[in-house]
């Protein structure tokens, strides 16, 4: 009994090699499956036909032939179109909603404005947009899986904690896994970014990445090995609960770094200087433009101690590359300039870089999870060549 346990053991680790190799390569071909995980030439066929009876793979014709009378190999590739994922970002005035085939590719993608974060309303909408999505599906075999990115902190696929949305009561894993018989994933926001950076980032080659946002508030997801780490209870992290100690407010007390360090914290004392209300980070950005002296001193001291937090956080992590998000950054692209080189003078050579386009890398790196998870891969390095690049680095 134990050999035949260990024969399946083996049989189902071979079998998710070889599908990673088609997942991961645009085209390929059996005998180059056999050489990359020198496996016999007999039990890639073998493999290769389970998968391919599944309708993992699909034939795109022969390649060419690596001997003078040798037989064209069949180049192969994997079935994007098997089925599709629906992945929705929980925001804090908009939910992000993006359908994708398994490799990544965009089916659509739209941003609905939440008049209020109200749960029940939410999942009203979530429950509409599944319904319209089964209704134009046109895949082998449908909706295979669901994945939500929240704010707050999330453990073995449960919010634990979530500071801007009531939830409720309401457990999004059990009821859409139950209305739909699909696998669903739930994930913290940053760590949805560190894996987007990971999967989706053609030009990463880091095994040991941190992805730090700042926006409502400041958290970070962690890569270690090529694995996401969540830390014990998924707390992990929570950069914005951490202490320190602000010499301009009061010399004996303790603040959260989220209570005078996050762009919500950093709008709300402009606002309270200017006697105005509603600024957003645009309207931020034109008037430092302008010269405007009470936003220059108050981002100018922003970038400062986001320097300083992320200088201390990466001084811990220790990690090859370091991808900020922003959206203040983002209006502001001088501000990043001035972030990264107060880092530099601290000491810290670690490349770093901007994320743009946010909101789609976080709907992105809840497709990659949902797809680890659809498709029985979770450990295993997938990686999706369809998306372009979406961070940019400043010198």
């Amino acid at each position: 009994m134990e050999g035949n346990k260990g024969r399946e053991q083996l049989h189902e680790r071979n079998l998710r090699l070889v599908l990673q190799q088609i997942f991961n390569h645009k085209m390929i071909s059996r005998i180059e499956i056999s050489r990359h995980l020198k496996l016999y030439k007999s039990t890639v066929s073998t493999l290769y036909n389970e998968l391919s009876d599944k309708g993992y793979v699909e034939e795109l014709g022969r390649g060419k032939s690596t001997s003078v009378r040798g037989r064209k190999p069949v180049l192969v590739a994997f079935n994007a179109h098997y089925g599709y994922t629906l992945n929705f970002v929980l925001g804090l005035e908009k939910l992000h909603v993006m359908a994708n085939y398994l490799n990544g590719d965009v089916l659509f993608t739209r941003e609905i404005k939440m008049v209020n974060r109200d749960i029940y309303k939410v999942v009203k909408i979530i429950d509409a947009e599944v319904e319209s999505s089964l209704k134009r599906d046109q895949t082998d075999h449908g909706l295979l899986g669901i994945g939500f990115a929240v704010h707050g902190i999330v453990s073995d696929n449960r919010i634990i904690s979530s500071p801007f949305m009531n939830m409720a009561g309401i457990e999004l894993v059990s009821r859409y896994a139950e209305k739909y018989g699909v696998p669903v994933h739930v994930e913290n926001e940053a760590n949805l970014l560190a894996i987007y950076h990971r999967d989706f980032n053609r030009y990463n080659q880091s095994r040991n990445l941190l992805a730090i946002t700042v926006d409502k508030g400041f958290g970070a997801g962690i890569i270690l090995n090529n694995q996401l780490y969540q830390g014990y209870g998924g707390a992990a992290g929570e950069i914005g609960q951490t202490i320190i100690y602000n010499n301009c407010l009061n010399k004996n007390q303790r603040f959260r770094v989220d209570d005078i360090c996050s762009e919500r914290a950093v709008i709300a004392d402009i606002e309270n200087q200017l006697h105005k209300d509603q600024l957003d980070v645009d309207r931020l950005a034109a008037m430092r433009q302008a010269g405007n002296p009470i936003v220059c001193d108050a981002l100018g001291k922003f970038a400062g101690s986001m320097a300083s937090i992320v200088f201390n956080v990466a001084s811990v992590v220790a990690p090859e590359k370091i991808y900020l998000t922003s959206p203040i950054l983002s209006a502001s692209p001088s501000l990043f300039k001035i972030v990264t080189k107060d880092i530099r003078q601290l000491g810290m050579q670690t490349p770093i870089l901007l994320t743009i386009r946010t909101r789609d890398a976080i709907t992105l790196g809840c497709c990659s999870a949902i797809t680890h998870q659809v498709l029985g891969m979770d450990g295993y390095e997938l990686t999706f060549r369809s998306s372009s690049n979406r961070a940019s680095k400043l010198k």
